[in-house]
C-alpha cells in the first residue's frame, strides 16, 4: 500500500493511478467520461503564511471532499504537490464541467473563509473523452494542456475545456520545439533590422535587430509563434546570441568596406540573466569581430525587471562599464514602471507601442496624448534618452516632435528588413537627409 498510495491523501500515486485509469476507462462509456487536471493557485503563499502543516491539511481535505462528492465510480490521484488528476462522469459535457466547477469553487470558498489571509483558487483543465481515446497518457496530457491555459488566472477558480483550437496549438508548439534545434544548427534564425530616426537631425541614428526564422523553402516563422515557447524552454538564449552574431558579421563587413554604420540594439531575454557568463559572452562576440562596443546596444524588455534585481543590476552595470549602452523596451507595458526608474541605470527608455496606439483611439486619444507628452518630458528630465516605437502616422510623428522625443521607430519610416536591404536603405536615407 505504501508503494501504490499517497501517504498524505490516501489517493493512488500517479504510476498506480495510470494502471487503474486504463481499466477504469475500459469499463465506462467514453461518452459520459471526463478527465480533470486541477492545480491550486497561490498554494505556496498559503504554506508560507500558515505553515506547511496547514497546507498538508488542505490537501487531505481536498482528497476527502473529492471522495465524498464523487463517491460512485471516483478515480483520482495526487500527481505531485498540489496537483490532482482524475476522471468524473456526467450526463453531458456541460453538466460535468459545471458540476466540477461548483465543487472546486465551494471548496476554495470554505478554505478561504477559514484561512482569510490567502486567496486560494483552483485552475482545472477539462477533457471530454472520445470513442477513439484509449491512450491514458494522451488523455491526461490533454487535460493538463487545458489546465495550463488557465494557470495564470489568480483571481477566481476556473475551468478551461480542451478544444480543437487547444489541440492545434499544442501540435504547433510540439512541431516548433522539434524543429528548433535543427533550425539553430542550420542558421535559420536571422536578424532583420528596423531603423531608428532622430527627430532632431531626421537621420537614421540606430537600428533594432529583430529575429526572423527563415525556413529552407523561404517561408518565415514570425517571432510571435516561437519566442514564448523558446522563453519557456530556455532556448531563447541561443537565439539571442545567433542574432548577435548576425549583427556582428554585418558591422564587421560594413566597417571594412567603409560604409556608414549606426549602433544596433539586440534584444536579450530575461533568461540571459540566469546565465553566469552572460556579459563576458557578449563582450567576446564584440572582440571576435573587432566591432567597437559603442555600436552595440543591449535591449531588455521591461518584464526582465521582475527577475533577480541584484543580479540584473550587476549585469547592467557590467555592460555599461564595457561601453555597451542599455535600453529598456516596452516601458509602461505592465510592470511598476515608475518604481523601475529608481532601481536601474540605463541609457534609453523605449515607450511601449500601446501609448501611441491609444492616441488613435477616439475614446482614449486625448487622454493618451496628454499622458504620452508628460511621460516623455519626465523621462528626459531624469536624464534618459526617449525612443517611441510603433510610429505609423504623420500625426503621431508631429506629436512626438512637440513632446521633444529624441528618437522614433515604426512603419511610418520602414518595416524591419533583411540586413542587405537595410544597408542600402541606410545609405540612401541618410544621403537624402544630408
Amino acid at each position: 500500500r505504501k508503494l501504490n498510495y499517497d501517504n498524505l491523501t490516501g489517493l493512488p500515486v500517479y504510476n498506480y493511478f495510470a494502471v487503474l485509469a486504463e481499466q477504469y476507462i475500459s469499463e465506462h462509456s467514453h461518452e459520459s467520461l471526463y478527465c480533470v487536471y486541477s492545480d491550486f493557485s497561490n498554494f505556496q503563499y498559503l504554506n508560507e503564511v500558515y505553515g506547511y502543516g496547514v497546507g498538508d491539511r488542505v490537501l487531505r481535505d481536498y482528497a476527502e471532499a473529492l471522495e465524498k462528492e464523487y463517491d460512485k465510480g471516483i478515480l483520482f490521484c495526487r500527481v505531485t504537490s498540489d496537483h490532482f488528476l482524475g476522471f468524473i462522469k456526467g450526463e453531458s459535457t456541460e453538466d460535468a464541467w459545471q458540476s466540477y466547477w461548483k465543487f472546486t469553487r465551494a471548496f476554495c470558498h470554505r478554505i478561504n473563509q477559514y484561512y482569510d489571509e490567502c486567496n486560494l483558487v483552483i485552475a482545472t483543465g477539462f477533457y471530454a473523452l472520445k470513442d477513439t481515446d484509449n491512450n491514458v497518457a494522451a488523455i491526461m496530457d490533454n487535460a493538463n494542456e487545458a489546465r495550463k491555459k488557465c494557470k495564470e488566472q489568480r483571481v477566481s477558480t476556473t475551468i478551461f475545456i480542451y478544444t480543437d483550437e487547444v489541440k492545434k496549438e499544442v501540435e504547433t508548439t510540439k512541431a516548433i520545439v522539434a524543429n528548433m534545434v535543427s533550425a539553430y544548427h542550420n542558421k535559420e534564425f536571422l536578424a532583420y533590422l528596423q531603423p531608428k530616426i532622430s527627430l532632431k537631425t531626421g537621420k537614421i541614428v540606430g537600428a533594432e535587430a529583430l529575429v526572423r526564422w527563415i525556413k529552407p523553402d523561404g517561408s518565415i516563422i514570425m517571432p510571435g509563434q516561437f519566442i514564448d515557447i523558446s522563453e519557456r524552454n530556455g532556448f531563447i538564449t541561443k537565439i539571442d546570441f545567433m542574432v548577435l552574431q548576425c549583427v556582428m558579421e554585418y558591422l564587421k563587413d560594413a566597417i571594412s568596406k567603409g560604409e556608414e554604420v549606426v549602433p544596433v540594439s539586440v534584444n536579450f531575454s530575461r533568461r540571459n540573466n540566469e546565465v553566469d557568463n552572460f556579459v563576458p559572452n557578449v563582450v567576446k562576440w564584440l572582440d571576435r569581430y573587432s566591432v567597437p562596443r559603442h555600436l552595440l546596444e543591449a535591449e531588455l524588455t521591461e518584464s526582465v525587471f521582475t527577475a533577480d534585481m541584484d543580479r540584473l543590476s550587476a549585469n547592467i552595470e557590467a555592460l555599461r562599464e564595457k561601453g555597451i549602452e542599455v535600453s529598456v523596451d516596452d516601458f509602461g507595458s505592465g510592470y511598476s514602471s515608475l518604481n523601475l526608474l529608481s532601481r536601474v541605470s540605463v541609457d534609453t527608455i523605449k515607450l511601449d507601442k500601446q501609448f501611441l496606439d491609444d492616441t488613435l483611439n477616439p475614446a482614449k486619444g486625448e487622454t493618451a496624448l496628454t499622458i504620452t507628452k508628460y511621460l516623455i518630458k519626465m523621462l528626459k528630465h531624469l536624464g534618459f534618452k526617449v525612443l517611441a516605437e510603433g510610429v505609423e502616422t504623420k500625426e503621431q510623428l508631429e506629436m512626438l516632435k512637440m513632446a521633444d522625443c529624441d528618437i522614433v521607430q515604426g512603419y511610418y519610416y520602414a518595416k524591419p528588413m533583411p540586413i542587405p536591404e537595410f544597408r542600402q536603405f541606410l545609405k540612401r536615407f541618410n544621403q537624402e537627409e544630408a
